[in-house]
């Protein structure tokens, strides 16, 4: 029968496992504080977003739902797939913020001019400015070739903003 003994740990090697468990238990600690400081997915899954470091950004993801903002607030819609340039309803309470609607060339594509297409992303910035409500919208329309028969419908884009004081 083969009788080994067991070693004492060296004090190294017993500072070295303390480091790495410290390690992972600051890790674990930090990813549960972080995901429950990630108030925004869990609004959003409510169908209500929520604007972190007073910049919100939607996408076509966010339609019809709506997004609660402070008075400074800046807002940024990007849609994907041909949308027009989205608006405000209200320049009050969203203007534009002054910045050109970002028009962007999808890769290995030849872009002459600035037209939407179905691969074009669109993106508007908005700046919230009175207290109120307004709707921020887009629409897109199919992009069909000349002489084939298309569709007849139009796909519109809503987000519901509220500006607080």
């Amino acid at each position: 029968m083969d009788k080994r003994r067991s070693r004492p740990v060296r004090p190294a090697v017993r500072c070295a496992l303390a480091g790495v468990m410290a390690t992972v238990a600051v890790s674990s600690a930090w990813q549960v504080v972080s995901a429950k400081s990630t108030t925004a997915v869990a609004s959003a899954a409510r169908g209500h977003l929520k604007a972190r470091h007073h910049h919100a950004v939607a996408t076509e993801a966010d339609n019809m739902k709506s997004v609660t903002l402070r008075r400074g607030d800046t807002l940024t819609v990007t849609l994907h797939g041909g949308w027009s340039t989205p608006t405000s309803s209200d320049q009050k309470v969203m203007r534009d913020s002054g910045m050109k609607p970002m028009f962007v060339c999808p890769p290995n594509a030849m872009c002459a001019t600035p037209s939407p297409g179905p691969t074009s992303t669109t993106s508007a910035t908005f700046i919230a400015g009175s207290q109120g409500t307004a709707t921020v919208d887009a629409s897109r329309a199919p992009s069909c070739p000349p002489g084939r028969m298309c569709p007849m419908y139009m796909q519109i884009y809503r987000l519901s903003v509220t500006v607080a004081p």
